[in-house]
């Protein structure tokens, strides 16, 4: 059985991560693919309600959605999981935990996610009730192998057709440790936003 392929949308607050992880998954799932969306906002509220935003409780639970990944692509399914996990070493060990491992960082300007704010995180800010967002209180570190979708000047519906054709052709990608095949971006692509990856 062929292993599955573990997708990391990372990103900070309002960024799009969630949205374009739900369309990815639609897509791939339309086209017969198994797939399962490891929401973390939900995978947190059902699995790990005690946890809070700590250091030590977003290590926690960033651990528990690559180790949920690591079983699921073990057994053939296309993992997702969409994540602030603004530390670098987060990232990177789902990354050792799995053959096919693709991080995606959604980009979005501050003035974006502000304007979006869907759980109004960045108005309990400016409130001085959290002083903990990535981003902006705190840096994301970027891993040294990702790719990056912009969610700003590209409508988050063509981000999403971009990353689920990318994620598409990534399936049949060797495993870890052997030659990876060079992406070559055409002019189809190019009109999609997928210029902005970074290969």
């Amino acid at each position: 059985m062929d292993k599955g392929t573990f997708l990391w949308f990372t990103g900070v607050p309002a960024s799009g991560k969630s949205t374009i992880g739900r369309g990815v998954e639609k897509a791939l799932k339309e086209r017969g693919i198994r797939v399962e969306n490891l929401d973390a906002d939900e995978i947190r509220a059902n699995l790990s309600p005690d946890l809070g935003y700590t250091a030590k409780d977003r290590d926690l639970n960033t651990k528990r959605l690559a180790f949920m990944g690591k079983i699921l692509t073990r057994n053939g399914v296309c993992s997702i999981v969409a994540a602030v996990s603004p530390l670098r070493e987060h990232r990177d060990r789902a990354r050792k935990l799995v053959d096919n491992f693709l991080e995606v960082h959604v980009m979005a300007t501050l003035d974006t996610c502000k304007h979006r704010d869907p759980k109004g995180l960045y108005k309990r800010a400016e409130r001085g009730e959290i002083a903990d967002i990535a981003g902006w209180h705190m840096r994301l570190l970027k891993s040294l192998r990702w790719s990056s979708i912009p969610t700003r000047k590209t409508s988050i519906p063509v981000s999403t057709r971009s990353s689920s054709r990318w994620k598409r052709s990534a399936i049949s990608r060797r495993p870890r440790g052997q030659p990876r095949r060079t992406q070559t971006k055409t002019r189809k692509r190019s009109r999609s936003g997928s210029e902005d990856w970074v290969t």
